[in-house]
């Protein structure tokens, strides 16, 4: 398991740096750098927790929209993904809209894209993390010894 986990994750941490560098480009983290370049280092820190603080519930916001996306029923399929990944360039986005947003696929893509984001802004070993709490997880009992 160990290998096939390792090869799986090979490439999070590459991932987190292209998702946190895109989302700095779109302006997400526009505060933070006018905050960074402030003179006022106290006042640097509280922005820095705020910004991460209103990541992490976003990150939580894109959890609900996709429990809402599993209790409506709004599942795409593999048919929908190869037909908006083929479409024409001029037609992708109206596709897209039509077929895949708002689906739960598509919440759960906005998860691992603003995790990533967060990960790559914290400098984040995510790779290790993962690999780490895998093998954790492998040591505990089925279930955890609970329930569900």
């Amino acid at each position: 398991m160990d290998a096939l986990l390792n090869k799986a994750i090979d490439r999070v941490n590459s991932f987190c740096n292209l998702v946190h560098m895109w989302a700095k480009n779109q302006g997400f983290w526009k505060l933070h750098d006018i905050a960074a370049s402030s003179n006022q280092k106290g006042g640097f820190k509280a922005i820095k927790h705020a910004l991460i603080a209103q990541k992490l519930a976003l990150i939580s916001s894109e959890c609900a929209e996709a429990l809402e996306a599993d209790r409506k029923g709004l599942y795409c399929t593999k048919y929908d993904l190869e037909s908006v990944e083929q479409a024409p360039d001029a037609n992708k986005k109206e596709m897209f809209e039509q077929h895949i947003k708002n689906s739960i696929g598509d919440e759960l893509a906005d998860i691992i894209i603003r995790t990533g984001d967060l990960a790559g802004y914290l400098e984040i070993d995510l790779q290790k993390h993962i690999a780490l709490k895998m093998e954790y997880n492998n040591s505990k009992p089925q279930w955890n010894g609970k329930s569900y």
